[in-house]
């Protein structure tokens, strides 16, 4: 039974983190801590003649990209192992979702603050592992009832939670930037982790990190389970979330007023209404402020300067498709929806007005892809920054020499500078690489490995003079061990005794004015 309604807006919670514990965990390893119902899928699974939005999906892409984003092996030659959650298949959900969908899915993902309340349809759940020792944890939601523009505002600052930032203990209050819970629902049942639940209201004042029950549920079982703790038991994975304290969120939301007044154009001044000067600039409710919690996903307005907030938006902001419309009867014209969307460290949104499935299937698919792979650029460039700072406090030549393979392997493989022959997606994913930060990362990591080699390369050298120094020392020995020979019959061991004082002595000497074999 499918639902002829569609939805109000979309929302894909995006969980990254890592999983291989620096190496220490398998791929094999990890997948024991999975709750049963996790299948894994490759691009033979995907492309099919039937599954006609797959095969749009993966022409978008070129093979570079392809490789990055769906599993073309099970061996560990992958670069990125997909598994999608069959909740037919899971011992706690039995009958979730089965031929249910839309609007009339029973499996809910809940959040609550205070007296607020939103219920989201679960439309799938997905996990990513990258050979990096990157996850991605993918939920997948639909709106079918909240329309206002606070409701995608509270769904998506609020939803996007999955452990309380680090409070001092001297605070003693409610954390206000989390929800007090959010739950998985299944016919108004809750489905929870053997761990429980923990909340916003469950104010813990202690560094540990406690993950959201929406996480813990899909990634333990009975056996194992997963910790973000720095102490796991025996019967727990670690994981450390990597990027944030919250989960990147993709939005697509239709609301024709919105974009319409979000694209009324000034007359003579060449700016939007969004760029166009205000007399009380910190106002959220000005145009520009309301698009800045928008795109940036903030409860409030947090940017008090008029030029720093225009800049913002100009910067974020991709108004390629603002004043698009859908074509006339009869028309040869463009189909299309008018749309503003926007690109931040924290989101990727579009406000669209009623778009027709050709615009909004793009967005859930092509462009969530990117999203997460940029998100996964991102968390491995920051595993590799921690790496180098452990080699550096104890330098080796073989983790020198680890560290720079293993990047030269994410380079080529996930470092990918063009994703797309579309032009749009070609704008669209250099404005996420910007977001995230990714190129300025990248120079910063490559300078740090090849600091790392230039000090490795300088150690071995000094190894090589001092061999090459008592080699040349051994040499002279063996010369002047030839003529004291002749001259008397101890010749040899005084010849042998007076080298050695003298290699101790210079090298004494040598190490107290310069350290070269330190």
């Amino acid at each position: 039974m499918y639902t002829t309604k569609q939805p109000i807006s979309y929302h894909t919670f995006i969980f990254p983190f890592l999983w291989n514990d620096a190496g220490k965990v398998t791929r094999e390893d990890f997948k024991c801590c999975f709750q049963k119902g996790w299948r894994e899928e490759s691009f033979q699974d995907m492309i099919k003649p039937s599954n006609k939005c797959f095969y749009d999906q993966y022409h978008y892409f070129n093979q570079a990209a392809r490789n990055a984003i769906y599993t073309t092996k099970f061996d560990k030659a992958a670069i990125v192992w997909n598994y999608t959650f069959d909740f037919e298949q899971s011992d706690e959900a039995s009958s979730w979702l089965k031929s249910v969908k839309g609007e009339d899915n029973p499996a809910k993902y809940i959040i609550k603050k205070g007296d607020r309340e939103a219920a989201l349809s679960i439309n799938g759940v997905r996990l990513k592992l990258f050979n990096t020792g990157v996850g991605m944890l993918v939920f997948e939601l639909e709106n079918y009832t909240y329309t206002d523009e606070n409701d995608i505002l509270f769904i998506n600052e609020f939803g996007r939670r999955v452990f309380m930032p680090y409070l001092n203990s001297s605070i003693d209050r409610i954390c206000s930037t989390c929800a007090d819970d959010i739950a998985i629902e299944y016919n108004g049942k809750r489905i929870e982790a053997a761990s429980g639940k923990v909340s916003g209201a469950e104010v813990l004042f202690e560094n540990e990190i406690k993950l959201a029950p929406a996480i813990m549920f899909f990634l333990s079982n009975e056996v194992k389970s997963i910790t973000a703790s720095a102490n796991p038991k025996d019967n727990e994975y670690f994981i450390e979330p990597i990027v944030d304290d919250r989960m990147f969120v993709a939005c697509f939301y239709k609301n024709k007023e919105y974009v319409q007044e979000m694209s009324e154009w000034k007359d003579g001044t060449y700016r939007y209404i969004y760029d166009a000067e205000n007399k009380k600039p910190y106002l959220p409710d000005n145009a520009a402020g309301r698009l800045y919690k928008m795109m940036f996903v903030g409860a409030g307005l947090n940017c008090h300067s008029r030029t720093m907030l225009k800049s913002q938006l100009e910067k974020h902001v991709y108004d390629r498709w603002v004043e698009c419309a859908f074509k006339p009867a009869n028309s040869s014209e463009y189909i299309g929806s008018a749309t503003l969307t926007g690109i931040t460290e924290y989101s990727l949104i579009s406000v669209s007005e009623e778009a027709p499935m050709l615009l909004t299937v793009p967005f859930l698919t092509e462009y969530v892809e990117m999203a997460i792979l940029v998100l996964a650029q991102r968390a491995s460039l920051l595993a590799f920054e921690r790496t180098i700072s452990e080699i550096a406090c104890h330098n080796t030549t073989a983790d020198v020499e680890t560290v720079q393979r293993d990047y030269i392997i994410f380079q080529s493989e996930l470092l990918i500078g063009e994703v797309t022959p579309q032009q749009q997606g070609i704008e669209l994913y250099n404005m996420m690489l910007e977001s995230l930060f990714i190129k300025n990362q990248q120079k910063e990591i490559e300078s740090q490995i090849n600091s790392l080699v230039g000090l490795s390369s300088a150690g071995n050298e000094k190894s090589e003079n001092i061999i090459l120094f008592a080699l040349a020392v051994l040499g002279i020995f063996d010369v002047v061990n030839i003529v004291f020979s002749e001259w008397f019959e101890y010749g040899e061991t005084v010849c042998f005794s007076l080298s050695a004082v003298i290699l101790i002595v210079i090298m004494y000497l040598k190490t107290r004015r310069s350290g070269w074999w330190k």
